[in-house]
């Protein structure tokens, strides 16, 4: 390291964890998480399932509390977690974030359990499970 050496552009080392098969389909997945859910419209389109009018309330209300949730923690950390980079400036410990460590993800999670409620497709369950671990 020279005296010039500018520490706020210094990426992190990326451990051996973040080398492994896995992490880097999970870097990937999240990377182009904005397509991560197309499988859950692709799906249910194409895949016959059963749906009755319980399974669209309940499925409708878990997608809702999952939106409700990302909103919550949307509105709370603000830009502070939005970042590209893996330097973050503060960790945010208030609003939702003060009951869960990343309603972001909780929400998604909800969502896309929802939306396999509402198809009937409950095989695809596990699948969006393993998918979701992988991505985040």
């Amino acid at each position: 390291m020279t005296a010039n050496t500018d520490w706020t552009t210094i990426e992190p080392e990326v451990s051996a964890a973040e080398r492994r098969r896995t992490a880097r389909w999970g870097a990937f997945l999240f990377r182009n998480r904005g397509w991560v859910p197309v499988p859950f419209i692709v799906v249910p389109l194409f895949v016959p399932g059963h749906s009755s009018a319980a399974q669209w309330l309940i499925g409708a209300g878990i997608i809702a509390l999952g939106e409700a949730i990302r909103l919550a923690g949307v509105a709370a950390a603000g830009t502070v977690t939005r970042r590209r980079s893996r330097n973050v400036g503060r960790l945010v410990t208030y609003g939702i974030f003060a009951w869960m460590r990343n309603p972001l993800y909780a929400g998604n999670f909800l969502i896309w359990t929802g939306f396999v409620v509402v198809s009937g497709v409950f095989w695809f369950l596990p699948v969006a499970l393993a998918l979701f671990a992988v991505e985040y």
